[in-house]
């Protein structure tokens, strides 16, 4: 026991002693531990991760060995089946954790974009009740608060020196985020390039080749690839415009294959795929679409304010310049940071549609030149 006491003494001391060198150390540690695509500076977090990697290879090659084994014997079907249902789990974790190391740029991107849309939201909130509040701490409510500030000189300093207050933390937090925004237009911009011009070339061409050959796996396989790419470049078009139902094209496109076949599983495959797809754009359509709709809101609520604000002759420059902030403030709200193809057009669902016909003109002209 006194031999167990020592050491967790010094292991509890050298985590009091670790952060003063690094702070992050013991997330570090879980990290590699949790199996996370990480790459610690430290020497021993990295050797760690590999460890990990290579005995969870080693697991699952253990693993598919014995289930093979036992498929192959069948001595034991309710041991056949566990190894079964062991090796499809497995997998299932491994092919999640593949995908989301693949996307992880998405998902950072993402992540962005929710925590950009919740600080919005939250200024909202603050611009709609930045008078609203500051009169019920006054008062007892807005009728008590007039009466109040109609009559005492010392109210009135009050109120405009907090509402100036107030409205100086906001616009800060204001311009911080459109700061951020501006930070995160270059990406968004090379990014749709590149998508944009992708998606151009691939979905006629692919198209093209479907319909020409024979409704098999690889179609079913080149339709997946297509669509996905179509949809990433439909997804950064919702960034900075509004959600429309252009994606029933590619889903009457891929209905119009399923129908001209036969009723098969590959037929099911492709229509869970599509479903799986359309519903993941909607989310994202979802989460983006917000964006403009705050800032909406914001203006509405600013202009909301100046409505509200008291006047009174002793304090005519106040009102004046609180005012003139909040009117600025909501003029550069509505017209915040726009986004653009490299320069070269606006990211909107027009630049979506034209894809579309674009694409539909390539694969027009493929057909009457090879037909």
């Amino acid at each position: 026991m006194a031999v167990l006491d020592k050491l967790f003494q010094r292991y509890f001391q050298r985590l009091r002693e670790v952060p003063s060198k690094d702070v992050f150390c013991l997330l570090d540690y879980l990290l590699a531990l949790g199996g996370t695509y990480h790459r610690p500076k430290r020497v021993w977090p990295t050797i760690l991760w590999y460890l990990l990697q290579l005995l969870t290879v080693y697991q699952f090659c253990m693993q598919a060995l014995i289930t093979f084994d036992s498929v192959a014997r069948l001595e034991d079907r309710s041991s056949t089946i566990w190894s079964v249902m062991c090796l499809l789990t497995m997998t299932l974790c491994y092919v999640k954790q593949f995908l989301i190391w693949r996307y992880r740029g998405t998902i950072r991107i993402a992540i962005l974009l929710i925590g950009m849309r919740t600080e919005l939201e939250i200024l909202m909130q603050y611009y709609g009740c930045l008078t609203k509040s500051w009169q019920m701490e006054l008062s007892l409510g807005p009728f008590l608060f007039y009466d109040r500030y109609s009559k005492s000189p010392r109210v009135r300093a009050l109120f405009w020196d907090q509402l100036r207050l107030r409205t100086r933390v906001a616009v800060q937090q204001h311009v911080q985020l459109l700061n951020f925004m501006v930070t995160l237009q270059p990406i968004y911009e090379k990014l749709f390039f590149i998508i944009y011009y992708q998606s151009l070339v691939v979905a006629g061409a692919v198209s093209y080749v479907i319909i020409r050959e024979r409704f098999d796996l690889c179609s079913v396989a080149i339709i997946l690839c297509t669509s996905i790419s179509i949809l990433e470049c439909y997804w950064w078009c919702h960034l900075v415009d509004t959600f429309k139902e252009l994606s029933l094209i590619v889903v009457g496109a891929v209905l119009y294959l399923i129908l001209k076949e036969e009723f098969s599983l590959c037929s099911v495959a492709i229509v869970l795929c599509v479903i799986i797809f359309i519903l993941e754009c909607y989310w994202w359509c979802y989460q983006i679409d917000t964006f403009e709709s705050i800032n909406e809101s914001i203006s509405e609520s600013l202009l909301v304010q100046c409505s509200q604000l008291p006047y009174s002759g002793d304090c005519h420059s106040e009102y004046v310049q609180t005012r003139t902030s909040l009117m600025i403030i909501a003029s550069c709200s509505r017209s915040s940071v726009s986004f653009s193809c490299f320069g070269m057009c606006q990211i909107s669902m027009v630049v979506f549609a034209s894809l579309m016909n674009t694409c539909y003109s390539v694969l027009m002209f493929l057909v009457n030149i090879c037909g």
